[in-house]
């Protein structure tokens, strides 16, 4: 059985994603005692199903854990965590994942892909468990301090954001006590997870950062930005391939392309809006479609194989029109993709339709992709391997943002997209492909109602359900990757 999970906890339209290592061995025993304490409960049959069944009867359950988890981690990492209001939510994600325990306490790391608000601010509540109320530090609100707190690094210009100041300011005083180390991820730098029960190895490689990209799968480098210009922070975002076994996820934070056909973006995937209302940003989503090839070679020895291919895609910037290019989704060739949304609309609009025209080829907005370098949309087109898209909670449409109009129901349609609260991605079985088998079996859970195009606008329901619910809130839905 797979050990990996990869968690999108749903934070509104910012970023927070929790990955762990889990000993499902572990996990097993603990509802065996947990089954001798009251005869009541089942074991699940499939090994798969253990996880959410313990955190749903955890959830119901008014007199503490119902099934211990927190010696079940053998390593986590949380990359960004939100605004400030949800960094209590993410706090009591990790503990109810079995995150938050004494003997972790070595085990836990963070990322700050870059120093945005909806990506770092909450980090304060996850670090101080009574930061939010009390405005301060000590050693009383010592929450979770991570051993290593990774970050995309310092620039001058930045002494003046106060998500930023916030954020170094709370790693600095946990590194006065000893608990925390800062580091500025470099890249082709591999932040490890440790290995799972079969010796296989979980970790994140670092392909791009700060505005700049690695150029030939090596240690040489590409600037992409000029740091003195002062460009946003969404263009020095922290870009990683999280690996294990064939089993890959990219994860690219706030990274912009072009949006349009330099990026293979043509007619309904292109975003004709004026650049000035949508988000516009320094391209580094062009530099990591040409690495992408060179890190990751197709094997000569098998017979279904891609350069460049991961498995599944987090959208970049929460699904902008000026991210997320089609050359790029063409090389990575994922078999599903998140997207962060929320309910509460920004200005940007985000996720965009072309976002999900270029993603979802079962409106025939996007059947085909184009090969990166070819300036004819009718040329070289290969097929949309994409099977899921997967968005935390939608907001209501916001084309009335600054007038006095209500906000209308949200509008964005793709047919093969489902609406979740907290995302739950898992490579299951086998992580290994070999010829022997049918490709990597990939399951997806989560919280909330499931809807549709046409009552997208439903609020979605308490997290984990009722008491009495099946042990899946959603799910579980199960796709296949085949492209190794």
């Amino acid at each position: 059985m797979a050990q990996l999970e990869i968690h999108h906890i749903n934070v509104g339209q910012g970023d927070s994603t929790l990955i762990i290592n889990r000993n499902i061995a572990q996990l097993g025993s603990n509802i065996d005692a947990a089954i001798q304490k009251n005869s009541s409960l089942s074991k699940p049959s499939a090994v798969e199903d253990y996880l959410p069944y313990a955190v749903s009867l955890n959830n119901n359950s008014r007199s503490g854990p119902v099934i211990q988890l927190d010696n079940t981690i053998r390593a986590a990492l949380l990359i960004d965590a939100g605004e400030s209001v949800y960094g209590i939510d993410v706090n009591s994600y990790l503990v109810t994942s079995g995150v938050k325990a004494a003997d972790n306490k070595n085990k836990f790391t963070t990322l700050a892909t870059h120093f945005h608000s909806d990506h770092v601010n909450g980090f304060r509540e996850v670090f101080f468990s009574d930061y939010a109320i009390k405005k301060n530090y000590s050693d009383q609100t010592l929450n979770f301090p991570p051993v290593t707190a990774y970050d995309c690094g310092d620039l001058k210009e930045w002494d003046d954001n106060p998500s930023y100041a916030n954020y170094v300011d709370s790693v600095k005083y946990l590194a006065g006590k000893n608990l925390t180390k800062r580091r500025v991820i470099k890249i082709h730098e591999v932040i490890p997870l440790g290995k799972d029960s079969d010796n296989t190895e979980i970790m994140l490689r670092c392909i791009a950062n700060n505005g700049t990209v690695s150029l030939n799968g090596t240690n040489t480098e590409k600037q992409i930005i000029k740091t003195t210009d002062s460009p946003d922070q969404n263009a020095r975002s922290t870009v990683m391939i999280l690996e294990y076994g064939d089993f890959r996820y990219f994860l690219g934070g706030d990274i912009g392309g072009t949006g349009d056909e330099s990026g293979g973006n043509w007619a309904n995937n292109k975003d004709t809006r004026t650049k000035a209302f949508y988000s516009n940003y320094p391209d580094i989503e062009t530099g990591v479609t040409a690495v992408l090839p060179q890190i990751y070679k197709a094997d000569p020895k098998r017979g279904n194989t891609s350069a460049g291919h991961t498995c599944c895609f987090f959208a970049n910037h929460h699904g902008s029109g000026s991210s997320n290019d089609v050359f790029l989704l063409e090389v990575l060739k994922p078999t599903l993709s998140v997207c962060s949304s929320g309910v509460r609309m920004q200005f940007h609009c985000h996720p965009t339709q072309q976002c999900f025209n270029r993603a979802d080829n079962s409106n025939n907005y996007s059947p085909k992709w184009q090969t990166p370098g070819k300036k004819d949309s009718a040329a070289n087109t290969v097929d949309n391997t994409i099977d899921g898209y997967y968005v935390n909670e939608m907001a209501q449409d916001n084309d009335n943002y600054g007038t006095t109009k209500s906000p209308k129901p949200y509008k964005r349609t793709f047919p093969k997209g489902k609406i979740l609260g907290d995302i739950i991605v898992r490579p299951i079985d086998v992580v290994n492909y070999t010829s022997s088998t049918n490709g990597i079996r990939i399951q997806v859970y989560g919280t909330g109602d499931m809807t549709d195009s046409s009552i997208i606008s439903k609020p979605l329901r308490p997290k984990y359900g009722t008491a009495g619910t099946s042990p899946y809130p959603l799910g579980p839905f199960i796709h296949t990757c085949n492209l190794h």
